[in-house]
Formats: structure tokens, sequence, C-alpha cells
């Protein structure tokens, strides 16, 4: 019995330690929460699931006893192990809890050597600058922030961060406008922090009249390399915002003339409702981009557009993609990786596998197509395009038995009129392989199964170029043009 009550009497004890040390643990976290009640008024969203609640933080005790600004500084540095394991919106929200974030804006002129100095060095900016979506979660609570009496530093210190480059990258053209509208929407448009945020958005992008107007602006080109200013008057404001309405309302004058290689090799009427790029290859400003991620970034389309986009004028959006042009000479030993890198990640293309019927589409754009045309290789990128069995799979068996027919005739023409077979000879073989695969052709099918280095060909694009290999792929792209023209004459 006494050994019963001893256990009685230890157990009590665990169980009184254990909700004394969870309400000393819940009365941390409703004063740390209490203390940031304002920053998260001004959010106006809900606090991110696995959020970082500093240990000492203004308002605390343990704060006070801190002597020097650089203990301060110390103390509130969030280590990489817990960092690493946060998502991107819980790392912004440690920035944007950070003790020092309304700092930046404190201090006259410069806020951009204020955010160098404060934010750039903590271990949380250091994070998010490796995550590839900050940009994103920015805007998107830039989108829902409130400005509220007395907290003005918050706003300001956000569009401050928010204005940082390594963020700003990530955004593409049409999110940048979304950001400018919500600024000129917002009507507050006079403030330094906004304005600096304002012209970098479009600046980032090279928007060919703000850049013309920095050619002649000196003052403007330091504003937005530091956002410092001695005199902030009417006619500054206005030369940034009347840009800002520009952009939103933009149009590339001279974007058909720089695409009437590809329209020509179309050999079809542009589809109603096609999609102009903003910056396009061959312009001035393209030339500035220091990274192909910028690029890539900047030539996406606007939601909203896509989704009342034909299927014709999406393929088309595809077709005049800067980077189209690339996915053939980029292609080396894996198909699938550089599709899906070069196309497969624009969102262009991620709506156009939403719709319907889209092989037919390409079969119709496939008959009239011009080989030999000044864009020598958009055709043959279009065949990798075509080549997706997403696409094929959607085509009956005649139109199955017309891609090759049309593969056939429009390599021949190739040939003759440049007189040579070329490398490019295997995006045809790889077009008319994979279509025989699709519609289940059994004695290529059989002969696949055979033959190991058509397997890999057909997944991949592999062609083992071992000089001792050539007389094996030789024979493996005799093979399928031979079982092309059976599977076509049985159709016949």
């Amino acid at each position: 019995m006494k050994s019963n009550h001893r256990i009685c009497f230890f157990f009590c004890l665990f169980i009184c330690f254990f909700f004394s040390c969870t309400k000393e643990e819940n009365e941390e976290d409703q004063l740390y929460l209490d203390l940031i009640r304002d920053r998260l008024a001004c959010m106006n969203m809900p606090r991110p699931e696995g959020s970082y609640n500093y240990p000492v933080y203004p308002g605390m005790k343990a704060w006070e006893s801190l002597e020097t600004e650089n203990e301060k500084f110390q103390v509130c540095q969030i280590p990489f192990s817990i960092l690493e394991s946060m998502s991107t919106q819980a790392v912004i929200q440690a920035i944007w809890e950070y003790p020092f974030f309304t700092d930046i804006a404190e201090e006259g002129g410069n806020f951009q050597a204020s955010f160098d100095r404060i934010i750039k060095q903590t271990n949380s900016y250091k994070e998010l600058e490796t995550r590839r979506d900050g940009g994103k979660y920015l805007l998107e609570r830039y989108q829902k922030m409130q400005r509220l009496a007395g907290e003005d530093l918050l706003a300001k210190s956000y569009e401050i961060f928010f204005s940082q480059s390594e963020m700003l990258y990530q955004l593409s053209y049409p999110e940048r406008i979304y950001a400018v509208q919500t600024i000129l929407e917002r009507k507050n448009k006079e403030k330094i922090s906004t304005l600096f945020l304002m012209g970098r958005l479009m600046e980032g992008v090279f928007f060919p009249p703000l850049m013309e107007e920095l050619e002649r602006n000196q003052i403007l080109k330091t504003f937005l390399e530091t956002s410092a200013i001695d005199r902030l008057d009417d006619s500054f404001i206005n030369k940034i915002v009347s840009n800002a309405e520009e952009f939103l309302v933009y149009k590339n004058e001279g974007y058909l003339e720089l695409i009437k290689d590809e329209l020509d090799c179309m050999n079809m009427p542009r589809p109603e409702g096609s999609f102009d790029y903003y910056l396009y290859p061959g312009m001035k400003e393209w030339s500035l981009f220091k990274y192909t991620s910028h690029m890539f970034t900047t030539s996406q389309i606007p939601e909203s557009l896509l989704k009342d986009m034909s299927t014709q004028a999406i393929i088309q959006a595809i077709w005049e993609y800067p980077f189209f042009f690339e996915l053939a000479p980029l292609l080396d030993d894996n198909y699938e990786w550089v599709f899906h890198t070069v196309i497969g990640s624009t969102n262009a293309y991620q709506e156009l596998v939403t719709r319907v019927e889209v092989g037919k589409y390409l079969l119709e754009r496939y008959r009239p197509m011009d080989f030999i045309g000044a864009a020598v290789m958009h055709p043959k990128n279009f065949e990798l395009f075509f080549c997706q069995y997403d696409f094929l799979s959607q085509l009956n068996d005649k139109e199955k038995v017309e891609v090759v027919e049309l593969a056939f005739e429009k390599e021949f023409i190739r040939q003759e009129y440049y007189g040579v077979v070329s490398a490019t000879s295997q995006i045809s073989w790889f077009l008319i392989g994979r279509t025989m695969q699709s519609a289940g052709y059994t004695p290529f099918i059989k002969e696949v199964e055979k033959k190991e280095n058509l397997r890999y060909f057909l997944e991949s694009f592999y062609i083992d170029k071992r000089p001792s290999q050539k007389e094996q792929t030789e024979l493996m792209f005799l093979s399928i043009y031979e079982y092309g023209l059976q599977y076509i004459k049985q159709y016949i």
C-alpha cells in the first residue's frame, strides 16, 4: 500500500509540474503575442503556422537588461537549423516581427543603406534569399496589408523590404503590373517608400519609358539606387506616377516586327487574342538582363488573360515564347527534363495542359508549317513540342498516321532544300517513333521491347555518341524510318 501511495504522490507531482510549465509557456506566448499585437493587425492576415517567437523582445524585462545594441542584435538571431525548417511565409513573418524592423524607415534619406545594415545581416533574411518564392509571398502580403494610424513605419519598412532586388526579380512582369496597380489604387503614392517600390518594380524589368527617363534624370536614377532624395516635390512624384500609369497599359509597339520570321514560317494567320510579350530578344532593354532566370520570370503571361485566351492563342504564346527557339539546341540526352525546364515551367503551358483536344490544334498548325523559312529551328522545336505523349494521345488513329506522313514529308523537304541530312533529322525520327508508340503499332512496339537503344531514345532522346556505337545508332534510325513507312502503308 505504501508503495502505491508513493507512486500516486510522484504522479501527482509530475502532473503539477507539467501543468505549471505549460501554464508558464502559455503565459509567455500570450505576452509575446500582446507585444506584437499592432504588427499582427497591420498584416490583415493570419499569422503563418510555425512562426517564430523571439525569446527576448522589447517590453520584456530581459530586453531591458541588455546593455548594448550589439547584444540586442545577437539575441534576435534565429538559428539556421530552425530557419531551414520554417516555411517561407514564416521566415517573412520573422523579419516582419524583428524588433529592429521599423528602424529602417526612421532614418531620414537613405532607407536602402538602413536596410542593408539592419535587415540584410540577419539570419532570417539570409535564409529568405535562398528561397525562390519569397517575392510571390511578399506581393501577396502587400496586397492584404493595411496602414493603421500610428503604425506608418511598419508599412514604410515593408515597402523598403519588398523593394529589394533579390525579391523583385522573382516576380513576373504581370505580377509587377498587379503590384503597381495595387499602389495606384491605394492612393498613397506620395510616400518616399511607396515611390521607391513603384520605381523599382518598373526598373527591374527595364521598362522602356522609365529607362529613357533614367538616362536623362540623374536625380531619379540615384533615388532608385538608394531611396535618398533632397526634395520630394510634385514634379518628381508625377514622373514616377506617370510612368506607373503607362506601365499598366504598355504595348510593345515593335513586337510584331521582332517576331516576323516566326510568323512567316507558321504559314497561317496569327490567332485572334494572341499575347504580345512586353520585352523580347532584339530589344535594347532585353539585353540589359544579367540573369536568365530574370528573363524567364519576365516572360510570363497574366493569369487573368490566360483563362480567357483561346487554345490556339495559348499555343501561339508558346510559339512566340522568347526561349522556344532554344528547345532543340539545349536538347542533350534528356528530353523530358529539357522540355519541362524550358517550356513546361511557363504558366502558358500549365494552362494549355488543362485544355482538351490540344493535339488536334497542334496538328492543325503542323500541316501548313514552312520548314525552310527564316526561323529555321522553330518548326523543329514545334515537333519536339508535339512529341509530348499527352498531346499525341488526344489524336485518333487517322490523325496519328497523318502526323507520321507530315513528319516524313517535311523532313524530306528540308533534306532536299539544304542538300544534307542534318542532326535535326533525329527530331523527326523522335516524333515518328513516339507517334507509333502512342498508336500502339504492334510491330514497332515489339521492336522497341527488343532494342534497348531504341527504347532509351524514345524515352529521353538519349543517343550513344561513342564512335563504336555509330553503326548501331544509324540502324536504330533506319528501323524507325522503315517501321514508319510500314505504319503509313497499312492505312492506305
